[in-house]
């Protein structure tokens, strides 16, 4: 249903956030887009909905069912937000409207893509909506700011799925949550697989959250995917001496903690492997070309000095 392929991103300043970047994924399928604070996940993300800074430049094919999405013009990309791909944005309390009710959040959405029904009507596909995301219809007469965090998220979640999207996107949706709210929104997640035909690009730095839900994962670093497939595969068996490193991470009770190398001063834009100034397996190789995808083991991964 989605295929990403060659995906470059150039901010205005000429720094390139996204490189090369090639994914897709099946209806019913959650692929997790994983790595680092400022690898350039959710610039990934935000490319595909074509809400990045003005002047920016999108390089690459994103197919949406076969059809191309990265050439729209921005009058045929509004009718495509929020219809076709939904999002579920990392902070809610800034994106949703403090000033409405939550009710008018989906009438505008309603009214931006010509839905013609009545009131009732559309209330009671919100009311469906708020049973799936097991909230009180009440809730629908407060104010953002009168919700809970996870409250706001789950009210989120409804907004993306009110027009049966082809591709939901959701950014960090635990991010500063509890643990019990952290829990019902993955129990959405799983929930909206179940019910939905949608397929899910899901952004975070959570490995426990990627292990809950994900069907398959791609490990990114300095914009370059370098570590792709099957979730049980890339969190149990990591090829890549960056993806083996950040699981590394992952605090256990029984093992000392385990930390990536820092990045050395002299570190600038490296030609070839962004990894290289903070691989332990690096040779002068890496600092001259970019390693292209090769499958070891069922999946793909960006490495000179892993055997395919």
């Amino acid at each position: 249903m989605i295929e990403v392929s060659h995906l470059t991103i150039t901010y205005p300043n000429g720094f390139v956030a996204v490189k090369n970047v090639s994914f897709s994924i099946d209806k019913k399928e959650v692929f997790a887009l994983v790595g680092e604070s400022g690898c350039g996940k959710s610039t990934t993300a935000h490319a595909l909905i074509r809400l990045l800074p003005k002047g920016s430049r999108i390089e690459g094919s994103f197919k949406l069912s076969g059809r191309e999405i990265v050439s729209l013009k921005e009058k045929e990309m509004r009718k495509v937000r929020g219809k076709e791909i939904g999002m579920v944005f990392q902070d809610p309390l800034n994106a949703l409207n403090p000033l409405v009710r939550v009710r008018e959040h989906f009438f505008e959405t309603f009214a931006a893509h010509g839905i013609k029904k009545s009131r009732d009507e559309l209330l009671g596909r919100v009311r469906e909506l708020f049973e799936f995301i097991d909230l009180p219809f009440e809730k629908v007469n407060s104010y953002p700011f009168e919700l809970s965090g996870g409250q706001r998220q789950r009210v989120m979640f409804a907004i993306a799925l009110v027009l049966n999207p082809r591709l939901i996107i959701l950014d960090e949706p635990t991010t500063a949550l509890d643990v019990l709210a952290q829990k019902k929104v993955l129990g959405l997640i799983d929930k909206t697989k179940e019910t939905f035909d949608s397929a899910t690009l899901l952004i975070t730095h959570d490995m426990g959250v990627v292990n809950e839900v994900a069907d398959k994962v791609a490990v990114m670093y300095k914009g370059v995917i370098m570590e792709k497939g099957d979730k049980d595969k890339v969190l149990h068996s990591p090829i890549h001496p960056y993806t083996r490193l950040l699981i590394s991470c992952v605090p256990k009770y029984d093992i000392h903690d385990t930390s990536i190398p820092d990045i050395p001063l002299e570190d600038k834009n490296v030609e070839g492997c962004p990894f290289a100034p903070r691989c332990p397996k690096v040779s002068d190789r890496c600092f001259k070309e970019l390693p292209k995808p090769v499958v070891v083991k069922g999946r793909e991964v960006s490495c000179f000095n892993v055997e395919s």
